[in-house]
């Protein structure tokens, strides 16, 4: 089923996550901590091309000198991995040119710029630059549209379709072309990825490449507006039916893919003044995120409200303590998409909830949308 922009955006700044201002608009707290899981996916998606894991070769500004042979006999130690990575700061290639080619890369390799810092208000983008020989430059332009299309899809529950690849030649020479990833969603349509082809190259690609015959395909990944899209695509609300046969909107949910879901799981103990529940509540929280599964603590009287403004808010799980939990040690476990209530021991919900996310991390695509 399809909704209204307007319902979808109201809710969306009613629960934090995408605030509507009078001069712009920009993503909230909770949409911040979504913008983090999105790209921290990204940057593992990468890292994984025709099914074969890469060397990570960090390379931080403030550190790109010192250990510079240790990371060249880590290049040289990983030549058989098939790509390599380097993080490149604002300053972009001009000032680690020289730095870059003394590792000697090897095509095909991947430079990336990383995201260092996230505030609302601006627009974000994870940017890749791939090189390669060009025999194998078609090949490797259509496995990364292929492969970039199927991962957006494959981080979005509901509806994975409204992802669409679209395709655009700008010239009759073929020196440029460029395809790009859009969420279709009724009349909205937003741009999350760019991919280019190109056969061009400047002095410094030239430079870092060692060589005048390589060709390049560049991935620019829109954070902001991806962020935003799969807020679109997970809005879910439920419709009530009347006797008399008429509907009205009932409960609201985001169901978010559990990679992205910025809240997985919220403490839920009972509005007194006993210390127990909270110092349990507290215990609980930091085994959690030990195991860095982002938690949130509050405490209720209602508990039907407070499962309420967690499905509106995308939270995987509702932990609830009780008296039970203070006598024997047993706490309720709420999913999100299901609302069962499960009564498990309090030192087995650590290990309950990284089984069910480990589960959900599972390919949700039908056969027609994977690759």
């Amino acid at each position: 089923m399809a909704y209204e922009m307007k319902d979808i955006l109201s809710h969306l700044s009613r629960r934090g996550l995408f605030l509507i201002g009078t001069n712009e608009d920009k993503l909230g707290p909770l949409g911040i901590l979504l913008m983090r899981n999105l790209y921290q996916e990204w940057r593992k998606s990468i890292s994984i091309i025709r099914g074969k894991a890469c060397n990570v070769l960090e390379i931080q500004p403030t550190t790109l000198d010192k250990g510079l042979n240790d990371n060249i006999k880590s290049l040289s130690d990983s030549s058989n991995s098939l790509l390599h990575f380097w993080n490149l700061d604002r300053d972009g290639l001009t000032s680690r040119q020289n730095s870059i080619k003394m590792m000697n890369p090897a095509l095909p390799f991947v430079l990336i710029r990383q995201i260092n810092s996230v505030s609302g208000g601006e627009s974000f983008k994870a940017f890749l630059r791939f090189y390669c020989s060009p025999k194998e430059s078609q090949l490797w332009y259509h496995t990364w549209k292929k492969e970039r299309a199927t991962w957006w899809r494959k981080l979005s529950i509901n509806r994975p379709g409204r992802f669409v690849l679209e395709e655009d030649s700008f010239d009759d020479s073929k020196t440029y072309d460029r395809a790009r990833i859009v969420l279709s969603y009724n009349n909205y349509k937003e741009t999350v990825e760019d991919i280019s082809y190109c056969k061009d190259s400047n002095e410094i690609e030239k430079n870092i490449c060692n060589s005048n015959n390589f060709h390049s395909i560049t991935c620019s990944s829109y954070m902001t507006q991806g962020v935003l899209a799969y807020l679109i695509d997970s809005y879910h609300c439920r419709q009530l039916m009347h006797a008399n046969g008429a509907s009205k909107d009932g409960p609201k949910s985001l169901k978010l893919h559990p990679r992205l879901s910025p809240i997985k799981a919220a403490i839920i103990h009972p509005n007194t003044d006993r210390i127990h529940f909270v110092e349990l509540a507290e215990y609980l929280a930091k085994k959690l995120n030990s195991a860095e599964i982002v938690t949130w603590i509050e405490s209720a009287k209602c508990l039907e409200e407070c499962y309420k403004n967690h499905d509106e808010m995308g939270t995987l799980f509702c932990i609830v303590i009780d008296d039970n939990t203070v006598k024997y040690g047993d706490v309720k476990l709420r999913h999100r998409d299901t609302g069962l209530l499960e009564q498990i021991h309090l030192m087995d919900v650590k290990l309950c909830i990284e089984r069910d996310l480990q589960n959900s991390y599972e390919d949700n695509l039908p056969p027609d949308l994977q690759r």
